[in-house]
């Protein structure tokens, strides 16, 4: 494989994952269509069978023993991880969803509102508040503030990674002392995905 084809294939999977991701943390019942788990993607290898294979067999017909799951997958590694932690984090599954708005300087604020952007939301229950957070750039790093909730933080307090980083992030108050927002500031390179809750 060329450098260019593994840099192609590893956008490709950055780009599944985080729309599986989204779909794992996002409101709703996750459906994830068979094989996407494997980066199955419909290409046979052989033109001539045109698209009659949308989708490769996960398993062989002729021989019970034999399947194509790959643990080892990458793709199939970080949606194990996220959906471990969807089960874990009942705001995940039943928490309500608000999209949050970001900023570049962290005084103004507003939702995206071109591609590329910092695509974030969160999942609230109860006291709980998850936030997802997403670089849609392949190309592009980001420093940007996101929004979190000013009923259920304070300033000083702290957000930990639990997906896409390490450590942990202080919650920042808005500079104008008449705008009771919250957020923290994130580091995001190209494409990388995040999930974050309070300490």
């Amino acid at each position: 494989m060329s450098y260019f084809a593994h840099i192609f294939s590893l956008l490709q999977d950055a780009q599944v994952i985080a729309a599986v991701g989204f779909l794992l943390c996002a409101i709703g019942v996750p459906c994830i269509y068979y094989g996407t788990e494997q980066g199955f993607n419909g290409h046979s290898g052989d033109p001539s069978h045109g698209d009659r294979f949308i989708r490769e067999a996960m398993f062989a017909l002729d021989n019970t023993r034999q399947n194509f799951m790959n643990q080892q997958c990458k793709i199939y590694q970080e949606i194990s991880r996220i959906a471990h932690l969807r089960k874990q984090l009942p705001a995940l599954k039943f928490g309500q969803m608000y999209f949050r708005e970001i900023s570049s300087d962290g005084y103004s604020f507003g939702l995206p509102n071109k591609h590329p952007c910092i695509l974030a939301f969160s999942r609230i229950l109860v006291e709980q508040e998850v936030l997802f957070a997403y670089n849609t750039s392949t190309e592009q790093e980001y420093h940007y503030y996101v929004m979190i909730s000013n009923k259920l933080n304070h300033a000083g307090e702290k957000f930990k990674f639990l997906y896409g980083g390490e450590g942990e992030i202080e919650i920042q108050k808005h500079q104008d002392q008449c705008n009771h927002s919250l957020f923290i500031q994130l580091h995001f390179q190209p494409m990388q995905m995040v999930i974050l809750t309070k300490v």
